[in-house]
């Protein structure tokens, strides 16, 4: 089956919209295309025109072929003041038969615009030598080509205004960047990226949208404005698809971002603990991956656990310390496994008690930090964010003061590393009561709300002889929070 495609040439080497993180948007979501053709035909196109924009939006999603953007800017936030609706304004300022002169004073303050919605303006620059963007659809033999083409020539313009493009029908497409996810990738995978596209019916919704925005009149049109119509479908670079590879690698699959009060690196374990509770009550106690337990109430040593994570602002040069968020690692035995991604659907916008405070867990934001890729980067040098932990010697000063007392220490954190990354060997370990790593509070310093208590805890700081994808949890307390490593930042 032949390919044919719809080509995006940017007049202006910019493409100007925001995506939902509100940094410029890239690669253009194709529904993008879709909202231009129906603009472009107006209320009135011929019928041609409009069974062949019907033909668009019931295709299955493009692939989408693009070059990278070598900058993306943001223009100031200009000032933006909030009108309120009419109503709230009939309230606020009762007119005095349309004498505006006869305002108080106190009426003139409440009408004051205030600054609550400043907005960005971001926008990705292309290459001079590489403006095009090309959606490739498969060619059926009853596609509308001519009509198609026809009306795609008038539009002029992909996101805001601010980028002018011109539309045409292309017979050779390149070579796709991206591609929708193929069945045997799951939609939680590390690389995959959820891009909007069409529906059948959303040509129907679009008009019945705008029609009810130019009845409404600009400003409350503005005040009104809902998100536009779409579906949201997973896509994965081209250079990805392992057709030897069917199951993708272990990875986080779940970052959720902590607001409200502040918590430091001391404090990772309660928030962990938290964590796993909130977890354990948004899938009704039924995972034993999740509560750690057998059906007869015994800890489950041999089953497969979901790992929850402390995302700890940490090693880098402005680094503070902070736990930013939580993440989930899923095991490669519980990857499809559909309650357990409902319940971590579930934890969205829901309160944690931590230490006598709350916090809630949101969506995540685009801080490195809450990035799965910062924990499971492959690398060679590791370090502990929270300290390893063990029985045996009295808070780690044992391992200070006699040399056997050092070498067992080693020898079990060496232990604990052969279970985490079994097929790798170790170079060089390092162990010390301080982090290397800027952020991270002393291994003293650490507390846990568990029975527990551990009586040898360290920091530890491991080169590999290979590069080791993480996340890295080692040491008997790793799904108490304890024993998380992260790679070292590049030089």
């Amino acid at each position: 089956m032949s390919v044919v495609g719809i080509r995006v040439r940017f007049v202006a080497n910019v493409f100007a919209a925001a995506a939902a993180s509100g940094r410029a948007e890239w690669p253009p979501h194709p529904v993008r295309l879709l909202y231009a053709a129906v603009d472009a035909a107006g209320t009135d196109a011929s019928e041609p025109e409009e069974r062949a924009l019907r033909w668009l939006a019931k295709q299955p999603a493009p692939s989408i072929s693009c070059p990278e953007p070598f900058m993306r800017a943001a223009e100031p936030k200009p000032f933006m003041p909030y009108v309120p609706p009419l109503k709230r304004l009939k309230e606020l300022i009762p007119l005095r038969a349309n004498d505006r002169t006869a305002w108080t004073l106190h009426e003139r303050k409440q009408f004051k615009p205030l600054r609550t919605n400043d907005r960005l303006f971001p926008e990705a620059v292309l290459p001079c030598d590489r403006e095009d963007v090309v959606f490739s659809f498969d060619r059926l033999p009853e596609a509308p080509l001519e009509d198609l083409d026809g009306l795609l020539a008038r539009v002029r313009r992909l996101g805001t205004h601010r980028s002018p493009c011109i539309v045409d029908l292309v017979e050779e497409t390149p070579r796709p960047a991206w591609v929708p996810t193929p069945r045997h990738v799951p939609d939680n995978h590390p690389e995959v990226r959820r891009l909007r596209w069409g529906y059948e019916g959303i040509v129907a919704d679009l008009r019945q949208g705008w029609r009810k925005r130019c009845d409404l009149g600009p400003m409350q049109a503005e005040l009104a404005r809902e998100p536009m119509p779409a579906t949201h479908i997973a896509y994965v670079p081209a250079g990805y698809l392992p057709e030897a590879q069917p199951r993708p690698p272990k990875g986080l699959v779940a970052t959720l971002r902590l607001t409200g009060d502040s918590f430091t690196s001391r404090h990772a374990v309660h928030i962990v603990a938290a964590a796993r509770t909130a977890l354990n009550h948004a899938t009704d106690g039924a995972i034993p991956a999740v509560h750690g337990h057998a059906p007869d109430g015994r800890p489950a040593k041999d089953e497969p656990r979901v790992g929850v994570i402390p995302l700890i602002d940490a090693g880098y040069q402005w680094s503070d310390g902070r736990v930013l968020g939580v993440g989930f690692a899923v095991p490669p035995a519980l990857e499809y496994d559909a309650p357990l991604f409902r319940g971590l659907e579930a934890l969205r916008h829901r309160s944690i008690r931590v230490l006598g405070r709350l916090a809630s867990l949101e969506a995540p934001d685009d801080a490195w930090t809450l990035n799965p890729k910062r924990w499971t980067r492959p690398s060679r040098r590791w370090t502990t964010v929270t300290p390893i932990v063990n029985s045996g010697f009295p808070d780690g000063s044992g391992a200070r003061r006699r040399p056997s007392a050092r070498s067992k220490a080693a020898k079990k954190a060496l232990k604990m590393l052969t279970r985490a990354a079994p097929d790798v060997d170790v170079q060089s370990l390092a162990l010390s009561p301080e982090s290397s790593m800027r952020g991270i509070a002393p291994a003293r310093e650490f507390t846990a709300p568990e029975r527990r208590r551990w009586s040898w805890r360290m920091h530890m700081q491991v080169v590999f002889a290979e590069p080791v994808a993480g996340p890295l949890l080692v040491g008997p307390g790793r799904w108490q929070g304890w024993g998380l490593m992260a790679p070292e930042p590049k030089p």
